[in-house]
């Protein structure tokens, strides 16, 4: 695409030369300029463009000015909960028809040095983003994205989930105009709407658009579309959602006395055993190893570095994220 551009400026360019050379011959010098002018504002136009974030952290209220919302929203930068970085956006709405966004962001191009490994591990634009909700309620959040005013692809996910929730969506599994998988996409707007009438949430680390291995994004109960179609013989790593569903399910079973006594006397023999001896040692080193997590409570929230799963799969940009602090969940597992 950047090539394209690029050439049309140039093509633009020498026929203004050619076909005014001859005409302007008796003006001004000064005439002779105006290709150069042409191209000038070609490669201004595509710089602009290329200054856009990929990424959006909202780490700085000026951000805010690239944000529209609706009549009964409010959009700030808060610190009460945050991924990487050290603030997220809080949008609070009441009402209905209530939504934000923004057309300040870029979508990233194919990687060129990846293109050897396309034939093999394809990859295809994906949006990805973390949202947190403080209570769980009925409803959905609906993430649009436009081209000229008119939405091209969307989704949705419920609400009823509390804490942090990130997501990985491939365009070619959005509803609407989706694209086929491994095509470019070209939107310029994003758009974040909801059909509950009172709330608040939470979003950060938002990039817009990456190519991302196609094997990467998998199925949850927030986004059971992605890969419903797929042959599970594929991926014996894929979660499948009725499984999910059967954990959302299950009972909690009443223990009897009989039950009680025996956990009892199996702790009892732990401690006697076990803790009693170097319990000192065991509770340093334990203290130790939790407070490398660098999690603390303030204000009665939970902060700290985000729990991630293999986040080089993510595009990162250091300028807005920070240092990329993070508990990398298969290490976050073993520690606790």
């Amino acid at each position: 695409k950047i090539f394209t551009e690029v050439s049309l400026c140039r093509r633009m360019a020498t026929l203004l030369t050619g076909s005014l050379t001859h005409k302007l011959a008796h003006v001004r010098p000064a005439f002779y300029f105006l290709p150069l002018i042409v191209l000038l504002f070609c490669t201004v136009g595509r710089a602009q463009q290329n200054s856009l974030p990929a990424v959006a952290s909202f780490e700085q209220e000026q951000v805010l000015k690239h944000y529209d919302r609706s009549k009964n929203s409010r959009i700030s930068i808060s610190k009460s909960h945050h991924r990487f970085g050290t603030s997220a956006l809080e949008w609070a709405w009441s009402g209905t028809g209530n939504s934000f966004g923004t057309s300040n962001f870029r979508i990233l191009e194919r990687d060129p040095k990846m293109q050897v490994y396309e034939e093999i591990f394809p990859s295809s634009p994906t949006l990805v983003l973390s949202v947190y909700n403080e209570i769980p309620q009925k409803g959905t959040v609906k993430f649009i994205y436009q081209k000229n005013g008119k939405d091209q692809t969307w989704f949705s996910i419920p609400l009823q989930f509390k804490g942090w929730r990130t997501f990985r969506v491939p365009f070619y599994e959005m509803q609407g105009n989706a694209p086929q998988k491994m095509a470019a996409v070209d939107y310029d707007y994003f758009k974040v709407s909801t059909d509950v009438k009172q709330g608040k949430l939470f979003f950060d680390d938002i990039v817009f658009s990456q190519y991302m291995d196609n094997r990467y994004p998998y199925p949850d109960l927030m986004v059971p579309f992605i890969k419903r179609d797929q042959d599970r013989s594929v991926d014996h790593w894929m979660p499948l959602i009725e499984n999910l569903e059967g954990l959302e399910e299950v009972k909690v079973a009443t223990l009897s006395p009989t039950e009680v006594k025996d956990l009892k006397l199996v702790g009892d023999r732990l401690q006697e055993n076990v803790f009693s001896k170097n319990s000192n040692t065991i509770f340093s080193e334990a203290a130790s190893a939790y407070a490398s997590l660098n999690i603390h409570e303030k204000g009665g929230n939970i902060l700290g570095p985000p729990l991630t799963y293999n986040s080089k799969e993510v595009y990162f940009d250091a300028l807005q994220q920070g240092t990329g602090a993070e508990n990398d969940v298969k290490s976050f597992g073993q520690t606790l």
